[in-house]
């Protein structure tokens, strides 16, 4: 995960990455201010910007979590699908590399191994069983009297909700992009083990990753390395997954998105129709996108469907009513209207919004969407 590196970097005009002017002593006046008495910062992108790290920090302790380059091999091209709209097919590299271990090395053997702690990246090794726990205790900190299951954040997809997402990237998802990543997080209902590299070659590329994480640990004398290279080497190799996956299971992952929220459903569907790349917005996939939204608007038209947020949308009329907030009122109406089906009259009350508040730039978007799918469902702006 990013974590804290845009506390640190920023993208200048060529889109490269450089350092935040004054990043430091704005980091270390909030320290103070909170009463705490060390600054933590943790991203998976530090490895890469160690020596400008370090000349924000050059006393910093670092801790560096170290994985099986293969389960890091794989974990790469999932996010890739997830965050950075990937559309490819997992493809093995022609030779096997290991460049985080490599970097890491590099970074080590330039400033010294006493400024490191290195930490197996594996359940079998963490101090108390999970890495919240191991964290706490490499620190040096007192794990809390009453821990609670570490609350997890940004998990992995199933293997149908993956090439779900897969599909998805070769269109601008734009807005739709962070919550279709959580619906996504959250869809179980598929293959949650499972691996992407073929099983003719697991073998031959889990033995030379082996011999090079045990060259790292031998080299540096990680704590707990022979216990993380025999989990290593117990290690078997989950299911294989051939890709592209079954269209069931494409399937699935839609009706469940469209029980989950329709209208998301539906601007999906006029995003591709709106596309229209060759071969992809007339796919078998393209069509059962069209149809489930299809059904996400005859269920709004069903009169017998029952009435959603009542209770929370008199709650935020009051709120807003005692602020004298009408531009408010009104979208609050329109978001109302919207999630029950009523898109006619949800436009209609977002417009009145915009007459109040015309600069506001989430009723602008609204509009803007409701206006596509009026046109797209309906041939109609009201």
């Amino acid at each position: 995960s990013s974590g804290n590196f845009r506390n640190l970097f920023i993208k200048d005009k060529d889109h490269d990455f450089t350092p935040v002017p004054g990043a430091r002593d704005l980091l270390l006046k909030e320290m103070e201010k909170s009463g705490c008495d060390r600054l933590l910062l943790s991203s998976e992108h530090f490895l890469r910007f160690l020596p400008e790290v370090l000349r924000f920090f050059p006393e910093a302790q670092l801790i560096a979590y170290v994985r099986f380059s293969l389960d890091v091999l794989e974990s790469v091209y999932n996010q890739s699908v997830k965050r950075h709209a990937n559309t490819n097919r997992f493809c093995l590299p022609e030779k096997p590399n290991a460049p985080h271990l490599k970097l890491l090395s590099q970074f080590i053997d330039r400033y010294g191994l006493e400024k490191f702690s290195l930490r197996p990246y594996m359940k079998s090794c963490f101090a108390g069983g999970t890495i919240v726990s191991d964290f706490i205790t490499t620190i040096g900190l007192k794990q809390p009297a009453e821990s609670k299951e570490p609350l997890v954040i940004n998990r992995s997809y199933c293997f149908e909700a993956l090439e779900f997402k897969r599909w998805l990237n070769h269109f601008d998802l734009s807005f739709f992009q962070h919550p279709i990543d959580l619906f996504l997080q959250r869809y179980k209902n598929g293959t949650i083990d499972f691996s992407l590299l073929p099983p003719d070659q697991y073998a031959h590329y889990k033995s030379y990753f082996l011999t090079i994480t045990r060259a790292f640990i031998n080299k540096y004398n990680m704590e707990n390395g022979d216990i993380y290279l025999e989990a290593i080497k117990a290690q078997k190799q989950k299911p294989f997954q051939s890709q592209p996956g079954d269209i069931n299971g494409f399937q699935k992952v839609l009706t469940e998105l469209r029980r989950h929220d329709s209208m998301m459903m539906k601007n999906i569907s006029v995003i591709i129709q709106g596309d229209g790349k060759p071969g992809l917005a007339d796919s078998p996939y393209a069509k059962l996108i069209r149809d489930e939204a299809m059904v996400a608007i005859q269920n709004d038209c069903s009169v017998q469907k029952r009435v959603d947020g009542v209770p929370e949308l008199c709650n935020r009329l009051t709120m807003l009513k005692k602020k004298n907030k009408m531009a408010g009122v009104y979208r609050e109406l329109a978001l109302f209207c919207e999630r029950n089906g009523e898109l006619k009259l949800a436009y209609r009350l977002m417009k009145e919004a915009k007459e109040i508040l015309s600069d506001g730039p989430f009723i602008k978007k609204k509009l803007a969407e409701y206006e596509n799918l009026l046109q797209y469902f309906f041939n109609d702006r009201t």
